[in-house]
C-alpha cells in the first residue's frame, strides 16, 4: 500500500472514546492547576494537546465547544488575577505581554479547532461516499486525486503561514511567544501529509522558535523596555513551553497512526 495512502487512512483511525476522553478530561485539568500554581508562566500553550486527542474521539461538532471552553480557561486565568479591583487596575495591566501571550493562545486554539472540525466533517463525508459506492473505481481515483492536491495546497498554506510568523516573531519584543502560533501550520501539515513529512515540519518549527528568540531585530529602546518586564529565564521557559506544545501536538498525530 501507497505510504501517503496508508497515513491517510491511519488518520481517520479514532482512539477508544472513554480511554481518549479520560485523557482529555486529565490532560486539562493538569494543565489547569499547573496554570493556577505556577503564576506568570504561558501555561495554556499546551491545550492544543487535550484538543488534539479530544479530534481523534469524537464527533466533528465537539471539537469548537472544547476549543472555546479552552479558550475560556485561558483567558479566565488572567482576568480572575484582577477580580478584585478589576477597574482600578486596568491601565496597569490590561497591556501587559501575558494578555497578549494569551490571547495568542486563544487564537492559536480556536484556528486549530477550526482545522480540526472542517477535517472531521471532511474524512467523514468521504467515508461515507465510499461506503455507499464501495466498487466505484472513479471515485476512488478522484479522491485520491483531491488528497495528493490538497497535500500540495497544505504544504503551500503552512510554509506561507510560517513564514509570516517567523517575521513577525523576529520584529517584536521576545517576551511575545509568537510560536505558539507554529501550532497551526503543525496541524496541517499533520493532518495531510506523512509522519515523516510532520516530524520534518516539527524540526523546522523548534528551529525557528530557537532562532527567533536569538535574533530579534529591536531598536535600543524596545529592547531595553523588554528587559524590564520578564526575566530571561521566563522568556526562555514560556518558549519552552510553546516548543513543548508543538512536541505534543505531533506525538499525539505520530500514537494516533500507531494505533492504525
Amino acid at each position: 500500500m501507497d505510504s501517503s495512502i496508508q497515513d491517510q487512512r491511519l488518520m481517520n483511525v479514532r482512539l477508544s472514546r472513554p480511554l481518549g476522553l479520560t485523557l482529555v478530561v486529565l490532560s486539562t485539568i493538569a494543565i489547569l492547576l499547573l496554570d493556577i500554581w505556577a503564576n506568570g508562566y504561558n501555561l495554556p500553550t499546551l491545550y492544543v494537546i487535550p484538543l488534539m486527542l479530544f479530534a481523534q474521539t469524537n464527533r466533528s461538532r465537539g471539537i469548537l465547544v472544547l476549543a472555546a471552553i479552552l479558550c475560556v480557561l485561558t483567558l479566565g486565568k488572567y482576568g480572575s488575577e484582577f477580580v478584585p479591583g478589576l477597574w482600578a487596575s486596568v491601565p496597569n495591566k490590561i497591556f501587559q505581554f501575558r494578555l497578549v501571550n494569551r490571547l495568542l493562545n486563544a487564537v492559536s486554539l480556536a484556528v486549530c479547532g477550526l482545522v480540526l472540525q472542517r477535517w472531521r466533517h471532511f474524512n467523514q463525508m468521504w467515508e461515507l461516499q465510499r461506503a455507499q459506492n464501495p466498487q466505484e473505481q472513479s471515485g476512488r481515483l478522484a479522491q485520491h486525486a483531491f488528497r495528493a492536491m490538497s497535500r500540495l495546497m497544505a504544504v503551500a498554506l503552512a510554509a506561507a503561514v510560517t513564514a509570516a510568523i517567523f517575521a513577525i516573531d523576529i520584529l517584536t519584543p521576545p517576551e511575545i511567544n509568537l510560536p505558539i502560533l507554529y501550532v497551526t501550520p503543525l496541524v496541517i501539515i499533520g493532518l495531510t501529509c506523512s509522519w515523516r513529512m510532520t516530524f520534518a515540519t516539527l524540526v523546522v518549527l523548534l528551529v525557528l522558535a530557537v532562532v527567533g528568540y536569538y535574533l530579534p531585530i529591536q531598536g535600543e529602546g524596545t529592547a531595553s523596555a523588554a528587559t524590564q518586564c520578564l526575566t530571561p529565564m521566563r522568556l526562555l521557559t514560556n518558549r519552552s513551553l510553546a516548543c513543548a506544545g508543538l512536541c505534543g501536538a505531533a506525538a499525539v498525530i505520530y500514537l494516533v497512526r500507531r494505533v492504525g
